[in-house]
């Protein structure tokens, strides 16, 4: 049967899995007698370790070297000899080069795939050699010995066959087919392959050995019939066993270290296999002709070893003829006579003849077995005699050129995409063909002929391998045809047959070039192959025009890698092209332009440019920039190209390597500005550009070094020369005359789309000129001049033709102005006061008032009356030129530009030089003069308008720059203020009343401020942070007694905290009440001056002028006597003309006007004439006129009345706290009470309509100060008349019942810690004013007004009903918003009201209070008629938006339910009320319900603990119960949290205080009896159960049934959710519970039923809770929805990981959708943490392997993972406890210690992993692989060569480095980067068969669809034996492109195709 292709018989064309070989017996003894046969063998030595190669196979990474046999390496040559003397081993060390790489190294023959199985057959093996020895003692018998051999050398027997028989055991294998038995020795087969597998291989050649027996019995089976064929182990061993013995012995480098005798037994097994193989040469076996193909080279190592060994069949020329031969030595120095002798063994054996009669059919032929056949013949061709050749293998040259033109074009595409086997086919043929004699010369021509027909189809019809292949083949013709020596003596030179220009003539007749240029020209390598063809064919002049249109042609329109390979190809060969050739290029470069892209575009220009760079000649580089100008400035050209052209010929002049570089830019430079000097619109932009690029090409420097050419000497020599400022600056005129007249004629135009030139924008022609003038400058360092500043400031700012023309001017001259002015400095002060001090200052912008600064700096310095001081200036001289100017914009210019004016002045004015800082007083006043001027100017010029209707817009014009003067006075007082930076005697007006207290505690923290204990610092409201910084600084130095100069830096929250601010209070700064503060102390070591400032120890530094300054010995008077604002408040005509201004503002309904005079009254401090006036007015003194009423209230003018009462408040409690400052406001408020103005004040609001005439806002501020004052007064009455009535009383007396109740009240009112300053101040008033009284000061000389005042007090009328009712109605007005409604009947819907309206409201609800106090019969009337009381309530307790207003009305109306009368009826009345109230409004506004609840609650409390009877108590409670029990079963048809909170919070609140009404006997009956109604259990039980702990029933339940119930409908519902209503039921419990034994008793049982799990019933103990402060673990979810995970200590990894994992909803679904049997996996302990093998499967599996172990191990965590998820997902647990996964998770096999921290990432893949194999285990798909698991790509791309390999890994993370990167995507960029392999560490190419420089990287193939990326924070120190962490500051996007970092994105980036395979799509 004969053999057939590699698809039919895979035996002898591929390898198939070999069978294990058969073990020997283990029981075998060794024979050691010594009449043991001799036995010798071939074996290797100790070998070394194995590798895996690039392939996948397995390869030796060790060799010897073979030139030096008695090298003493570990791999030399060994020889042991036996006691008998005979017995020889030699031990045979391994190569490292497959013997199929040697195959081709040697001959350039590439071998069939089917060799390569040899490197796939070596294996690792124990490291012990097995030596094998045969003998053969002469007779039929042999025996075989097997010895085991160690390192030492020793042999140690292992076994052999039975003794004496010295029989070999053959195995009888029965064909079915026929009778006769077939043979074969399949343990001497088995001992062979155990023994050529082995890492330290043998193979035994010597006579009787293995490998003699093996070969003997296939060549007798094949003799018999072809047997053979039918003998499973005999195919075995022909395509195994013999194979790789004979590559081993014939090509390993081991050779040479043999002895002959081995050498001549593997002569005689060679004999023995050409025997073979011409026995089964007919039936095509492919595997015996590999053989030999490796037998007849003469390369291998074998015959090169025994080359001068004499042939045994050939004695010489002389003693035999050619024609009795088949082969013969080709030369007698390297005879190799043992090849000469195996070729004629064949040849004697019938080969050759055999081998022309296949050749006779072609049937069955195939290329791979054409090749197999004609490869041994093709190597030993010089060993054939002519004879030989003619007579057998002559037909064969004839037979096989035709079949292979017989082949198909797909047979043909097929064969060439493997390998090059056509091409070795021919490249034998030819060998074969020069051993003729006869037509040698015709047949190498038609063999070259047929070679390049080959060649020719193969270009055609290949794949890309077939291509590379073809495209070689040509390229090795034209090496050939192109050089001039022979390769070989005995070989023709090819030039004979084929000369260089018949191959490019057929290149050109084949049209070669364009096949090739076809496809496949993205590969780069397949483009250097390419590129040789064309330097051959330029060089034989054969490029024809065509040939370059074919060339370019195929790049165009392609991918970008073609568009490089084919432009890259053009620029190497450009330099080669002739004249005609490069101008044709041109012009395939400019008609490319009008249909390529932008970027192709660029493409295009990158090569043009390249052909230039390395011109030396000038002659390529004048070509390239004459196309780039020509095709810059053709019309048909877009403006971007135009642009890309002029930058590549900028480029170009700058690269070349011409020596005319220097003359060509300037012969282009004077081009460009003749084009400029033409002044055609179209190319002026285009030359200045191109003049500026060449500019920048010279280099920047002073002229240092003659010989270089600098930028700055060109653009000087260009400006002497041509004129180029000028011929620039009259463009620029020309053009917008141009623009003008267009948009004159056309009309107004969008500028930015206005482009006369077609090209660029009108925006664009103008930016661009100006800056070209304004680099032409700088860079020429050259001056503008007047005449050229002035002509562009009158044709952009002054006659512009577009508004953004006079901005950009602006920015430019501001530039111009900069650090290093640009202008002509005698120029500057002309252009400044004749063009832009002239300039209309309504047009100003922005840039132009920057404008304006920059030149009024620059000419006031340079007049010198600015001096320059750091960074800014100072005034130096009054008569600043151009202030006028700035007057004008701040009064004329629009909004934003007159601020910005206005700062500028400020900033000026503020910052004095030298020369005024002593004339301040001066300065100030010339100042205020100014602007009080201006002031009185448009304050006149309204007042004459203000009646005329058609002269409103004037009027708001006046009002604008009225409001204008007075921001710049304020501003410029405010920043006086701000430098003065010392404590103040007169303090601005906002802040000169003391405000509420505030206390702020300072904690030092340890570093660096030593231990001080917390200090706490008492301020108030109005206090500046600066005051406070130095009340610390000043209590800091007392408390710590600190001697030295020190440093405070504060910080709130971990921020710094600014407190040098002086114009805000610590109030508008956002300073609270107890705040926390930290205070670090940094010590200067200095010691402090007496007179040293506290601002020296920690505050700001002053700006102000404080020579003399005060310190820390308080105020400095006299320097703060000329503070603009002290001057003003000094100047009563000044200050009323402020009021007056208010007034009008007022009047005439411009807030504006009247906030801005009324905001600059406050900064000032008072003034002087208004205190003067207070004082006299409220001395008691009988000639003191007028008398306070008509002072305060007879004034027409509201403002005025308003800022009287403002600064008589500051007056009375003024804010300095100053011993001298106290005294004084004392006997101010003694004296305002004794002369009546006391009385006045409460009066106010009643009589005489409250100013009438005022406007809102001015009423409202002065109801906010009538109050305090009300409030203040109240309170000085109120204890005047406690220290009435105690005075009243005798001694030992009670007090009376008003004392009494007076006395309790003023305990709380006013606050004891807001108030505490009033407090303070009324208490020694009023017990001043008691002595006063008892004194007898009361009498005609004064204190009338007082006497009145006390005894309305006294008799309970003071304040009089109508006050209090006007003080409700106003809280009420405020409350909602309305008060401009106050004065009518009713108010307007409720409206957020503003912040004055709550101060109102607040001040009007505390003085309601005290008003009830002192006179509590108004309060009983108003509770008698409750209808106005109700609806009071309702407003400013209920339905007021501002939150602040309804917590101070429930303090207020607490204090009047409870402190105001003492009676009983009052409390029952606001608590009835109340109720009523929330009865029937709480649901409209639930969110408003909290305050109501509350006070309710209070009253309740204030109730039960007085004993106040409250006769509805049990109904009100009942229906509070059944309210809740509604709540209840709402909630439960609803869901959790459905109810709002303030009210379910105030319902129960409500029932807890209602409680304390009932007696024992009704708790018990509520709380522990049980209900009526079945259904419901007693009420203690009922909230227990379901309003707060019924998660922790069910799962009590559940843990004493053992049952889940897991339906809906049974599942609990949580009622109190919040912490605050869980917090109010409990005590809602205790409240039924005190006082009631049966109710705690039931308490008690149900919490130990609910909380104690040890025993049944929870009567165990082992269950009892031990916290004090429990907190059960079931209960409802918090409120963001998340259940936490509890660390067990140092477990933060796995909970980190474990949330992580949650967090993907398809993972968590999917884990929680999988079905886990209890039996495979765990179950579920008691509290659900801690799991329980069922069969203990832990300790004792039973016989169960360690696979067995490992699967229940990953069911069991994926067990753990689900019941972790589920908690996290569904349970109502606060927090979940992983117990379970605690104790049996495991890494690298070893369990996990919850104390110990372990990395997170590792826990992360070990449980990725666990996962899946127990998803695995169980049938279900891998989740974790699918959803986490990517793929990467593991790519090593060579260099030096076209190849590349890859190698994917799966992965699930991928771990970044964070050192020296500060994102993430520069990790990434990072981490794909790769590394390169060189030098020592190159790279292995397998198909290259060398190392190469390789870069090995690292890219992501598949992203998986969540993608997890670990930081890697830690390094191991292995000098500090430590892991160190690195804390670098790491930032990543919210959303990451990973496209770059992927196989398909890196091959993009460089410009790479990628196979289809290669480019798998991944998750977004």
């Amino acid at each position: 049967m004969p053999y057939y292709s590699k698809d039919q018989f895979p035996l002898y064309i591929s390898s198939l899995p070999r069978d294990d070989p058969a073990a020997a017996s283990e029981g075998d003894e060794v024979d050691d007698s010594d009449d043991a046969a001799p036995v010798a063998e071939i074996s290797s030595p100790n070998r070394p370790s194995s590798s895996i190669s690039p392939s996948g196979g397995i390869g030796i990474t060790d060799s010897v070297d073979s030139s030096s046999p008695s090298s003493p390496c570990p791999m030399s040559t060994s020889t042991t000899t036996s006691a008998g003397g005979d017995e020889e081993m030699v031990t045979l060390p391994t190569s490292q080069t497959p013997l199929s790489s040697q195959v081709e190294n040697n001959h350039n023959v590439s071998s069939p795939p089917q060799t390569q199985v040899i490197n796939n057959l070596v294996e690792n093996s124990p490291s012990t050699s097995t030596t094998m020895s045969a003998g053969d003692t002469g007779d039929d018998t042999s025996t075989t010995t097997m010895n085991t051999r160690d390192d030492s050398g020793a042999s140690s027997p292992t076994h052999d066959h039975n003794g004496d028989d010295r029989a070999v055991t053959m195995d009888l294998i029965s064909d079915s087919n026929q009778n006769e038995d077939i043979s074969f020795p399949e343990v001497e087969m088995a001992r062979l392959d155990e023994m050529i597998s082995n890492p330290r291989w043998v193979v035994p050649v010597l006579p009787g050995s293995q490998l003699e027996i093996l070969l003997e019995a296939a060549i007798s089976l094949a003799r018999r019939d072809n047997a053979d064929l039918r003998c499973e182990p005999c195919q075995k061993f022909i395509r195994d066993g013999l194979t790789i013995s004979f590559n081993k012995i014939l090509t390993d480098d081991a050779v040479s270290s043999w002895k002959p005798d081995i050498h001549k037994c593997i002569l005689r097994n060679s004999e023995r296999l050409v025997d073979l193989i011409v026995l089964k040469l007919d039936q095509d076996c492919v595997p015996l002709l590999d053989l030999l193909a490796v037998l007849f080279n003469p390369g291998n190592k074998f015959h090169s070893y025994n080359s001068s060994r004499q042939p045994e069949s050939y004695a010489g020329p002389d003693c035999i003829g050619e024609d009795e031969l088949y082969a013969r030595p080709p030369e007698m120095r390297m005879v190799k006579g043992w090849l000469v002798d195996l070729i004629n063994r064949f040849g004697s054996a019938g080969g050759f003849e055999k081998l022309s009669a296949r050749f006779t059919s072609l049937a069955g032929l195939s290329v791979p077995i054409a090749f197999a056949y004609i490869r041994p013949f093709g190597c030993c061709a010089d060993f054939l005699t002519r004879h030989t050749v003619e007579t057998w293998l002559a037909p064969i040259l004839v037979a096989i050129p035709a079949f292979l033109e017989q082949l198909t074009d797909e047979e043909l595409k097929k064969e060439t995409a493997r390998s090059d086997m056509i091409s070795s086919i021919i490249k034998c043929l030819k060998s074969l063909q020069l051993v003729r004699t006869n037509d040698t010369e015709d047949g190498m021509r038609n063999l070259e002929i047929f070679r390049l027909k080959m060649i020719l189809r193969m270009l055609k019809i290949s794949s890309f391998n077939g291509k590379m292949n073809a495209l070689n083949e040509i390229n090795q013709v034209i090496q050939n045809v192109t050089s001039h020596y022979a390769s070989h003596q005995y070989r023709l030179d090819d030039v004979e047959y084929l000369s260089a220009k018949r191959i490019a003539e057929w290149l050109g007749e084949n049209s070669v070039l364009q096949i090739v240029l076809r496809d496949s020209l993205h590969q780069p390598q397949y483009v250097e192959k390419l590129e040789k063809i064309l330097r051959f064919i330029i060089k034989e002049r054969s490029l024809t025009l065509k040939d370059l249109d074919d060339i370019w042609a195929a790049q165009v329109g392609k991918h970008e890698a073609i568009v490089k390979n084919v432009h890259d190809l053009l620029a190497k060969l450009a330099w080669d092209f002739s004249p005609d050739q490069l101008d044709h290029l041109f012009e395939c470069f400019q008609s490319s332009w009008t249909n390529a892209n932008n970027r192709q575009r660029e493409k295009l220009l990158e090569l043009i440019r390249r052909l230039a760079e390395d011109d030396k000649d000038g002659v390529m580089a004048f070509k390239v920039l004459t196309l780039f100008w020509n095709l810059a400035h053709s019309n048909e050209v877009p403006t971007e190209i135009m642009d890309q052209a002029l930058s590549a010929h900028v480029k170009v002049l700058d690269y070349s390597c011409s020596q005319q570089r220097d003359n060509h830019k300037l012969q282009w430079l004077n081009k460009s500005i003749d084009q400029l000097v033409n002044d055609d619109v179209i190319w002026v932009l285009p030359a200045m550009k191109h003049i500026r690029e060449i500019f920048l090409l010279y280099p920047e420097g002073v002229n240092k070094n003659p010989p270089a050419v600098y930028r700055h000497n060109v653009v000087n020599k260009m400006q002497t020369d041509r004129q180029l400022i000028v011929k620039v600056c009259d463009s620029l005129n020309s053009y917008m005359d141009k623009v003008r007249a267009y948009v004159k004629e056309k009309g107004p135009m969008d500028p930015g789309v206005l482009k006369l030139d077609g090209r660029y924008s009108h925006l664009d022609q103008i930016r661009e000129r100006l800056n070209f003038f304004r680099f032409l400058l700088k860079e020429g360092q050259l001056w503008l001049c007047e005449d050229q500043a002035n002509l562009i400031w009158t044709c952009l700012a002054e006659t512009p033709a577009y508004p953004s023309d006079r901005e950009m001017c602006f920015e430019w001259f501001s530039k111009l102005m900069g650090d290093d002015p640009d202008l002509d400095p005698n120029v500057t002060l002309p252009f400044f006061e004749g063009k832009i001090l002239t300039f209309d200052a309504t047009l100003l912008t922005e840039n132009g008032l920057e404008c304006f600064e920059r030149f009024f700096r620059a000419v006031n310095v340079s007049q010198k009356k600015l001096l320059v001081k750091r960074e800014d200036v100072v005034m130096d001289d009054l008569e600043l030129i151009g202030t006028d100017y700035i007057w004008r914009v701040i009064l004329h210019a629009g909004e934003d530009i007159a601020n910005r004016a206005i700062a500028f002045l400020r900033s000026i004015f503020t910052a004095l030089g030298p020369k005024l800082i002593p004339s301040q007083a001066e300065v100030h006043e010339d100042f205020l003069s100014c602007c009080m001027d201006r002031l009185k100017a448009s304050y006149d010029t309204m007042r004459v308008m203000e009646k005329d209707k058609d002269s409103t817009n004037r009027v708001r014009q006046e009002v604008t720059r009225a409001c204008r003067v007075l921001r710049v006075l304020h501003e410029y007082i405010v920043e006086c203020d701000s430098d003065y930076g010392e404590e103040r005697a007169f303090v601005p007006l906002y802040r000169a009343a003391r405000g509420k207290n505030l206390t702020i505690f300072i904690r030092f923290p340890a570093p660096g401020s030593r231990n001080f204990d917390d200090l706490e610092i008492s301020t108030h409201a109005t206090e500046t942070p600066l005051g406070l910084r130095r009340q610390m600084t000043r209590q800091l130095r007392e408390y710590a007694q600190l001697t030295t100069s020190f440093k405070l830096e504060v910080y709130y929250n971990g921020e710094n905290v600014d407190l040098s601010d002086d114009r805000r209070t610590v109030q508008q700064f956002g300073l609270r009440d107890k705040m926390i503060m930290q205070v670090k102390i940094t010590q200067n070591n200095v010691t402090n001056s007496p007179d040293s400032s506290e601002e020296s120890s920690g505050g700001s530094p002053s700006h102000f002028n404080t020579s003399g300054g005060g310190g820390l010995d308080g105020p400095n008077v006299d320097l703060e006597e000329i503070l603009p604002s002290v001057m003003i408040s000094k100047n009563a005509t000044r200050m009323e003309f402020l009021c007056q201004l208010s007034a009008l503002g007022a009047s005439i309904g411009e807030d504006r006007l009247r906030e801005g005079a009324r905001l600059l009254l406050s900064a000032l401090p008072r003034c002087r004439h208004t205190e003067k006036s207070l004082r006299e007015a409220f001395s008691f003194s009988p000639l003191a006129k007028p008398a306070p009423y008509n002072l305060l209230f007879n004034h027409t003018d509201p403002a005025v009345v308003l800022y009287r009462l403002e600064v008589l408040y500051t007056m009375l409690f003024p804010s300095l706290t100053g011993t001298v400052g106290v005294e004084v406001a004392w006997e101010l408020l003694n004296n305002f009470f004794i002369s009546g103005g006391a009385l006045s004040v409460v009066e106010m609001l009643t009589k005489n309509n409250f100013m009438p005439l005022a406007d809102i806002s001015t009423k409202r501020s002065a109801y906010l100060a009538v109050l305090r004052l009300t409030k203040a007064v109240l309170t000085v009455t109120s204890l005047l008349v406690l220290k009435v009535e105690v005075d009243g009383c005798g001694q030992g007396q009670l007090l009376s019942e008003r004392g009494r109740i007076l006395g309790e009240a003023m305990k709380h009112i006013p606050n004891a810690h807001a108030e505490g300053a009033l407090r303070t101040m009324a208490e020694h008033v009023a017990k001043s004013l008691h002595c006063y009284v008892k004194g007898g000061g009361i009498g005609e000389g004064g204190g009338g007004a007082l006497r009145g005042m006390l005894s309305a007090a006294l008799e309970r009328s003071l304040p009089d009903a109508e006050t209090i009712r006007l003080l409700m109605k106003l809280a009420g007005a405020t409350a909602s918003g309305s008060l401009a409604y106050f004065s009518s009947d009713g108010h307007q819907a409720n409206r957020e009201p503003f912040e004055e309206d709550v101060f109102v409201c607040e001040e009007a609800l505390e003085t309601l209070t005290l008003s009830f106090i002192l006179n509590p019969m108004a309060l009983e009337q108003l509770v008698s008629d409750p209808n106005q009381m109700n609806g009071f309530i309702r407003q400013v307790l209920f339905y007021t938006q501002g939150r602040t207003i309804r917590f101070t009305a429930n303090e207020q109306f607490c204090l009047m339910a409870t402190k105001a009368t003492g009676k009983a009826s009052v409390t029952t009345f606001f608590i009835m009320v109340l109720f009523d109230i929330l009865q029937t409004s709480a649901r409209e506004v639930p969110h408003q319900s909290r305050d109501a609840f509350h006070l309710l609650c209070n009253l309740l409390r204030y109730a039960a603990n007085f004993n106040i009877p409250l006769d509805k108590h049990e109904q009100f409670l009942a229906d509070q119960i059944q309210w809740l029990r509604q709540v209840k079963e709402y909630v439960k048809t609803n869901c959790e949290g459905c109810v709002q909170e303030d009210l379910l919070e105030g319902h129960i609140s409500l029932a807890r205080d209602l409680t304390a009404f009932l007696s024992p006997a009704k708790k018990f009956e509520l709380g522990s009896a049980p209900s009526c109604d079945p259904s419901r259990g007693p009420l203690i039980t009922e909230i227990l159960h379901e309003f707060v702990f019924p998660w922790s029933r069910a799962y009590s339940a559940m843990k004493r049934s053992g049952e889940v119930r897991v339906d809906s409908a049974s599942s609990p519902v949580q009622i109190c959710t919040t912490p605050t209503t869980q917090n109010c039921v409990l005590e809602l419990v205790m409240s039924l519970c005190t006082g009631s034994y049966p109710n705690m008793k039931l308490t008690v049982d149900l919490l130990t039923d609910l909380f104690s799990y040890g025993g049944e019933g929870g009567s165990s103990t082992d269950g009892a809770l031990t916290d004090w402060e429990y907190i059960p673990l079931v209960g409802n979810r918090p409120p963001g929805g998340f259940v936490g995970l509890k660390n067990a200590g140092a477990t933060c990894y796995m909970n980190s990981v474990l949330q992580q994992l949650f967090m993907v909803d398809s993972i968590k679904r999917g884990l929680l959708g999988v079905e886990v049997d209890a039996e495979d996996g765990a179950v579920l302990s008691e509290a659900g943490d801690e799991l329980a093998n069922n069969k203990d499967s832990e300790a004792t599996v039973d016989s169960g392997t360690a696979e067995e172990e490992r699967k229940t191990y990953n069911v069991c965590i994926l067990k753990q993972l689900q019941n972790i998820f589920g908690h996290l997902a569904l349970s109502k647990l606060q927090y979940h406890v992983p117990s379970g996964l605690w104790k049996h998770f495991r890494l690298q096999g070893e369990a996990v210690n919850p104390r110990e921290q372990q990395d997170a990432v590792e826990f992360f893949m070990s449980l990725v992993e666990s996962v899946d194999d127990g998803l695995k285990a169980q049938g279900e798909e891998q989740i974790m692989s699918k959803h986490l698991g990517g793929l990467f790509s593991d790519q090593k791309i060579c260099k030096e060569c076209p190849h590349r390999y890859s190698k994917e890994e799966p992965f699930c993370v991928i771990s970044v480095d964070i050192r020296n990167h500060s994102n993430l995507p520069n990790s990434l960029e990072q981490y794909v980067k790769g590394e390169l392999l060189e030098g020592a560490d190159a790279y292995h190419c397998e198909r290259c068969n060398k190392k190469v420089v390789t870069v090995k990287r690292l890219c992501v193939k598949r992203l998986p669809p969540v993608l997890a990326i670990q930081l890697k924070r830690f390094e191991y120190d292995y000098e500090r034996v430590c892991p160190i962490k690195f804390n670098d500051y790491f930032e990543f996007p919210r959303e990451l492109d990973m496209e770059p970092y992927t196989v398909a994105g890196l091959a993009k980036i460089e410009g790479e195709l990628v196979d289809a395979e290669e480019n798998i799509g991944g998750a977004p």
